[in-house]
């Protein structure tokens, strides 16, 4: 680690599977990185990608003489020494960084030091908010769970009041009845939680092996999951599940005691029963019912802005054609900073003009062509649905005092469209005639013409990149296509345009293209088409490094990952509360139908008819489904900031989403109270005041 040291490299077990075959005499052979003859000292084991899920590591050979101050940056990792807190360690770096700015005003003004820790820096607050939120959508489901079981265990105290008074009167305490209840429950729980936990461990092999992929997570450094995170019920999480498992218990199992009062039980013992059932029960049915109906809601709002969502991404990648279509990146960082030549300076680039780089890819375009496994070829500075930069602009129209649009931009070859079969809305494509000395043009997308002119006509219109004080050329619109995602998959401000690979040197200044894709149409495997491409490179600068090649149609899938799987979690969650809000429902009106059996049977020998009775079910059944929609909506209303997270171009508050929900809650209600209505439209007075 000194500069001038020999070039050598350790490389992680998965790149020593996936491109030498997992070879034993890797270790002390030569590879090349980053154009560089480098030695191989040893393989990582299989767990170890650190920070995050990277495959080399060399070592720095930083050589502090030719480098500047401020010109660089480095992260710094360390641990704390034993019984020194994190706040300490802050304010010893706080004074380092306040004594380099002192002695460096110039380019240490206004540094601070910031320390995290490890997780809290490559995790980060945003995701750790998504995990808080979809713990507490389990949570509400689990409790929709424990008022289920709560209903049916004080509908069952209720019918073994009689048990329960033989029990009292045989000298039971209301202690010992307590402790079978909650044996009875504890019983329950601990069935289900047991095969909760076994469904659980097949749900995480299954996020495991088909989720916990790229762009699944969106971390700040990147969206791939850490090799560090591991993906099982561990102690912690076991103890968790049986925790919770021993609480759902208790408050299941105590909620019916306080329905066994001893007056109760002596009455049930000298054979009284009441014309109706104690106002008690029935509001503690009530309040059960509007509770179970809040968390229903709020888990279907969920659930129907997941499906708004669901719709959404299936136009990821419409009207391209992905088919047989593999991208592979090319890279010419690889000739500025890491060859290591004697006297060369980390910045200095072999490539250092544009032009060069330019010309490289355009003979590269001409390399790739004459592969016998490449059907279709192009290349371009960025994928769709990857999200492009974004430049400057003017029209000839625009206020140069007011501060310019901005709009996105990519170059691209004049194959890049026709290779994804997109047709141009008006006007035409680039050709071959659109040279570096040919006349300037650009072809901007839908969104840009519609936003920036009037009805639309963008043909021939006149576009300048850059600030206000900008020199360079006007360029003349020559085509509409369609939007193609240039702003990634979230597509928030769509607007872009692109310029062919010809004339790059017009492109905005970050556009240093020293970076390009390759998409390649091919009926072959992935394999043939990176050794192609690799053969095509290694043909005009063996230096420049080849990526992993990756099927076009998973790179623009990719990039709804998480929202699939934070999706199906909710759609799943939602599925399962309306299941369990209906079972709820129907379970506290066939209750309520049983004990007003016999005021039921008096109300139709005193005359009232059978749709009299139904109304009144479906009206206690309305009215409770109706409160707790309402409480439903604030805690939706107080989830919203989460909500946005996990919502792909829909608003919390969709109109058809709250639609939906009416539709939603009017059949549960109505499919809960039928059959509870119907039993008490056909009561018999007579069997039931003979019963009563």
């Amino acid at each position: 680690d000194v500069p001038g040291g020999p070039n050598v490299v350790l490389i992680g077990h998965q790149m020593w599977q996936q491109r030498f075959g997992g070879d034993s005499q890797v270790v002390g052979s030569t590879i090349r990185v980053n154009g560089v003859a480098t030695t191989v000292l040893a393989v990582m084991p299989p767990e170890f990608s650190f920070p995050v899920t990277e495959q080399l590591w060399r070592p720095l050979q930083l050589d502090i003489g030719v480098h500047s101050r401020g010109s660089g940056r480095l992260d710094v990792f360390g641990r704390l020494r034993p019984g020194t807190s994190i706040d300490k360690a802050r304010a010893d770096f706080g004074g380092i960084a306040a004594s380099l700015a002192a002695e460096f005003p110039a380019a240490n003004n206004g540094i601070e030091a910031r320390l995290r820790s490890f997780t809290e820096e490559y995790v980060g607050p945003e995701f750790t908010a998504r995990v808080w939120t979809m713990l507490l959508a389990a949570c509400l489901v689990l409790a929709l769970s424990c008022l289920n079981v709560t209903s049916l265990l004080l509908a069952r105290a209720t019918s073994r009041a009689g048990e329960m008074a033989v029990r009292s009167a045989l000298g039971a305490g209301r202690a010992r009845i307590g402790r079978q209840l909650l044996i009875e429950s504890s019983l329950l729980a601990l069935l289900g939680g047991v095969f909760g936990i076994a469904l659980a461990g097949i749900g995480l092999q299954l996020f495991a092996t088909y989720w916990a992929g790229s762009t699944v997570f969106a971390l700040p450094h990147g969206p791939e999951a850490p090799s560090w995170w591991q993906f099982q019920i561990d102690g912690r999480a076991l103890a968790f599940s049986l925790g919770l498992t021993g609480l759902a218990a208790l408050i299941s199992g105590v909620a019916p005691l306080g329905h066994l009062r001893g007056g109760d039980l002596q009455a049930v013992l000298k054979g009284q029963r009441a014309a109706t059932p104690g106002r008690s029960r029935v509001k503690w049915g009530s309040v059960l019912v509007i509770v179970e109906m809040a968390l229903c809601t709020t888990l279907i709002i969920c659930a129907g802005l997941v499906v708004r969502s669901y719709a959404q991404l299936q136009s990821v990648g419409d009207g391209l054609d992905l088919d047989d279509v593999y991208t592979l990146g090319v890279s010419l960082w690889s000739a500025t900073v890491f060859d290591g030549s004697p006297g060369r300076a980390p910045t200095e680039h072999v490539y250092a003009d544009r032009a060069d780089r330019v010309e490289l890819w355009q003979r590269l375009d001409m390399e790739l062509g004459r592969q016998p496994e490449v059907v279709a070829h192009a290349l371009a500075s960025v994928l769709p649905a990857a999200g492009s930069p974004r430049t400057r602009f003017s029209l000839p129209s625009t206020d140069p005092a007011g501060e310019l649009p901005r709009a996105r931009y990519a170059v691209v070859t004049p194959s890049f469209f026709p290779l994804l079969s997109v047709e141009p809305i008006s006007g035409r494509l680039f050709n071959g005639g659109d040279g570096p000395g040919a006349e300037p043009v650009v072809v901007v997308n839908a969104t840009f013409a519609s936003r920036f002119f009037a009805n639309g006509s963008a043909l021939n219109q006149s576009v300048r990149l850059g600030d206000a004080d900008s020199t360079s050329p006007w360029l003349r619109i020559i085509g509409v296509v369609p939007d193609l995602w240039m702003d990634g998959v979230r597509n928030r401000d769509p607007w872009g345009l692109y310029l062919t690979m010809a004339q790059a040197h017009l492109a905005p200044a970050p556009a240093r293209m020293q970076f390009v894709r390759a998409l390649v149409r091919t009926p072959g495997s992935a394999r043939g088409v990176e050794i192609a491409v690799r053969r095509a490179v290694a043909g005009l600068d063996e230096r420049a490094p080849v990526s992993a090649v990756q099927p076009l149609a998973a790179t623009v899938a990719a990039g709804t990952g998480r929202y699939r799987v934070h999706g199906s979690f909710y759609l799943f969650l939602g599925l399962v509360a309306v299941i369990l809000a209906a079972l709820g429902l129907y379970g506290v009106l066939a209750q309520t139908v049983s004990m007003r059996r016999a005021e039921i049977g008096t109300r139709m020998a005193l005359g009232a008819v059978p749709a009299s009775v139904v109304r009144m079910v479906l009206k206690r059944a309305l009215l409770q489904v109706g409160i707790g929609a309402l409480f439903g909506l604030l805690l939706a209303a107080w989830l919203q900031p989460q909500l946005e997270q996990i919502l792909y171009q829909v608003a919390p508050w969709d109109p058809l989403v709250l639609v939906g929900l009416l539709a939603v809650l009017a059949g549960v209600a109505g499919v809960a109270s039928f059959v509870p209505a119907r039993r008490a439209a056909r009561v018999d007075p007579l069997e039931a005041m003979r019963a009563n």
